[in-house]
């Protein structure tokens, strides 16, 4: 299946659409060099896995969606709207990682140092601390209805999503909706009737690494990562857990996989978040001489690329 380190995608091809394998090391050589080689190749698998899963259905999902939502499409805005209150600020995406909790009433203090973007699932939390963010934002296509909280405070938040997205988070009563292009649609004639001849590529398959790009994309001048665990050490979403309860028993869910910890050593992660992870790192290298990109995340995986700081030293470090 792999040749140094890389995955023969034809070899996977029969896995498209299936779940991550379990996979067991079989040695007779019990050194650590011979686990970590073992562990990095199950890691590379279950991200291959994931990816030609993605890939297969997403595309048709997303066009379908597309199609049924063009009528509400064209009585809203192109998030690309948005650049000129984008333009050289820096901003700050509050992810909905266990963390989170621990650093609210830091987050009340800094907040208006940033234009803030917060995943649909951090809102409820953040709600809850008294805090509301400039915008919140959402990406999968599929019908997760349940995610959009039921308060009204949501009524004075903008929504940033996909044109893609369920017509249920269209419906959704936040204070508007402006929408961004999907890379699989940008060759289509109604997307630059929707956002202009270029519109930029977002890539990125959370919804973190794509409030990241799409940030750098309309003009901020740093990007800040707050909550954004990629670990579930600590639980796996803000709220699910009380403040520093952990995870037992998970070997089942991440299938032993584990990533390079903030605080050093080992923390337990998913397929999918290990994705993220490097989807993260190459960020970080596409604009290392452009923008700065922060993690101010106070616990769960290490994002190689990130510049790791306090809040109150992002702030700082954003002010000049």
């Amino acid at each position: 299946l792999f040749s140094n380190s890389e995955p023969d995608h034809e070899a996977l091809h029969g896995w498209v659409g299936e779940s991550v394998p379990r996979m067991a090391l079989f040695s007779r050589d019990h050194s650590e060099a011979v686990f970590n080689r073992f562990n990095d190749l199950r890691q590379t698998l279950s991200a291959a896995v994931i990816k030609a899963a993605t890939t297969q259905w997403i595309p048709r999902l997303s066009v379908e969606q597309y199609l049924s939502n063009l009528p509400t499409l064209v009585t809203k805005r192109s998030a690309l709207d948005l650049a000129p209150q984008f333009t050289e600020r820096p901003v700050l995406i509050l992810s909905p990682g266990p963390s989170l909790q621990r650093d609210l009433e830091t987050l009340k203090a800094v907040q208006h140092s940033f234009i803030t973007i917060a995943p649909v699932k951090s809102l409820n939390s953040l709600f809850d601390a008294g805090v509301a963010p400039d915008f919140a934002i959402w990406q999968d296509p599929r019908d997760h209805t349940y995610a959009i909280p039921d308060r009204p405070e949501i009524a004075s938040i903008p929504l940033i999503l996909s044109e893609c997205c369920h017509p249920a988070f269209y419906s959704a009563s936040f204070k508007t909706h402006f929408y961004y292009p999907d890379p699989t649609l940008l060759s289509s004639p109604t997307s630059s009737l929707l956002h202009g001849e270029t519109p930029p590529v977002l890539a990125g398959t959370s919804v973190s690494t794509l409030a990241t790009v799409l940030s750098i994309s309309l003009g901020a001048n740093s990007v800040t990562l707050l909550g954004q665990d990629l670990s579930i050490a600590g639980g796996h979403y803000v709220g699910d857990n009380e403040p520093g309860q952990t995870v037992e028993d998970e070997d089942h869910v991440t299938q032993g996989l584990t990533c390079e910890s903030i605080a050093g050593g080992r923390v337990p992660t998913l397929p999918n978040y290990f994705s993220f992870i490097g989807e993260f790192r190459r960020i970080a290298e596409a604009f290392r001489d452009t923008h700065q990109l922060i993690n101010c995340t106070s616990d769960g995986a290490f994002l190689e690329g990130t510049s790791l700081q306090e809040c109150y030293e992002a702030v700082a470090s954003v002010a000049h």
